[in-house]
């Protein structure tokens, strides 16, 4: 009855929290598009990303290995060389990446935004996002102990309370100091994990034992994420600082606003894919049965976003002003277009993790970063041969349409192969 009871806890508690995220981020996108100018907004939204960036590697992007090690734990010593091993990545983590970052804060606020005007935001955001890092930790072990709707809620009470601190900044008109306000939240989460883990914050002191094996278990785990979040990342801040030196904030602002919708569909697919189709893809024991889930996965990841698109398209004015703001009026259809390019791309991250499933990781790490490579490509040319501002839209478009055609062509021709040939019958 107990398990059946935690079952049907972490089956509520993640569609809640992924709705506490998805109003978070709905909330701020409509505050912010109202009381900012669209090149303030262009500021907020390019700090608050950088802080996405900073939250992904905190840990050094042991999050997923982590859950994982502890989950598969089966001793109280188990448990605390993990936690250890965790906490000595964090401290590595910090002094390679948090430092560095506070003594580039210069360059770092000319890279977002152009003017070194931020640098202090971008003190304040790296330092608290790094310290939120312990919380991390907490939360990775209620998670791999089964304990999933604990570690939400230290997480949602976090995300509330930062939520609530931003909004009152961006009515302000102050996009800096509420970007930063916005990660302050996460240093709740430490305590109230620390309160639902009923354990002592002894279990986060590094002592002189060696974890030497549990480190270099999870550093595989997060090889693949760091690689993609940093890649990605960093080539999406070069593409915005490139773009906004050549036209100007205003339609730098036009292209987040379309980004952040984007994002709140992509939330979805990530969870979709993470939550249902791993596990069954993983647990499938033969190829027709792994390509059966493959094909029920993309018929239900394509309807879904093509419903997103349908629906934006039947009203998009009453959308807009209801979600953005009037300002936002002229970026409607930048918006159709980022979501066409939305339908491409839950193919093409059908195609990842599917290769994550099967263990893939080089697999897993080529195709995206290989679309985020095209999508370059493909922005720069626009801009050389065009001088478009419509280029970094139909590059997103252009790109994930690339490789769904290419990912389409491979499970084509996986399939025509001899069935007793065949592996992953997925790419």
């Amino acid at each position: 009855m107990k398990l059946h009871r935690g079952l049907i806890g972490t089956t509520l508690s993640l569609p809640i929290f992924f709705a506490l995220k998805i109003a978070s981020g709905v909330g701020l996108l409509k505050i912010a598009t109202v009381y900012l100018s669209v090149a303030n907004l262009s500021v907020f939204f390019q700090f608050l990303l950088f802080g996405a960036l900073l939250n992904m590697v905190t840990v050094g992007g042991i999050q997923n290995g982590f859950i994982r090690l502890i989950a598969s734990s089966d001793s109280e010593v188990s448990d605390q060389r993990a936690i250890k091993a965790a906490m000595v990545i964090w401290m590595i983590t910090f002094f390679i990446a948090c430092i560095p970052v506070i003594l580039l804060r210069g360059p770092v606020s000319i890279l977002l935004i152009d003017s070194e005007v931020g640098s202090w935001a971008v003190i304040w955001i790296t330092l608290v996002t790094f310290m939120g890092g312990p919380g991390i930790v907490l939360c990775g072990v209620l998670t791999g102990k089964g304990r999933a709707p604990a570690s939400l809620l230290a997480q949602g009470i976090g995300l509330v309370a930062g939520t609530a601190a931003c909004i009152v900044f961006l009515v302000k008109g102050q996009p800096l100091t509420a970007a930063t306000s916005f990660y302050t939240g996460s240093l709740l989460t430490l305590p109230i994990a620390w309160i639902l883990h009923q354990r002592t914050f002894a279990i986060l002191l590094i002592d002189k034992s060696g974890y030497r094996d549990e480190i270099i278990m999870l550093l595989k785990y997060s090889g693949a994420f760091i690689f993609l979040a940093v890649s990605t990342s960093l080539t999406l801040f070069g593409l915005r600082y490139v773009y906004q030196s050549i036209f100007d904030a205003e339609a730098l602002g036009y292209w987040m606003v379309a980004q952040r919708v984007s994002d709140t569909s992509m939330q979805l697919l990530g969870l979709f894919m993470v939550q249902l189709f791993i596990p069954q893809y993983a647990a499938a024991k033969t190829a027709l049965e792994k390509t059966r889930i493959f094909q029920k996965s993309w018929l239900a990841v394509t309807v879904i976003l093509s419903i997103f698109l349908a629906l934006f398209a039947i009203a998009p004015e009453l959308i807009v002003h209801v979600f953005l703001s009037e300002k936002y009026l002229p970026a409607i259809y930048l918006i159709m277009i980022y979501m066409l390019g939305d339908i491409f791309r839950g193919t093409v991250s059908l195609a990842m993790h599917t290769a994550f499933a099967d263990g893939r990781l080089i697999r897993y790490m080529g195709i995206e970063f290989s679309t985020t490579m095209l999508f370059a490509i493909i922005m720069f040319s626009l801009i050389a041969w065009q001088n478009t501002r419509l280029a970094p839209i139909l590059s997103y478009a252009g790109a994930y349409g690339t490789s769904f055609l290419i990912v389409v062509l491979l499970f084509a021709v996986t399939r025509l192969k001899p069935r007793a040939g065949a592996g992953s019958t997925a790419q």
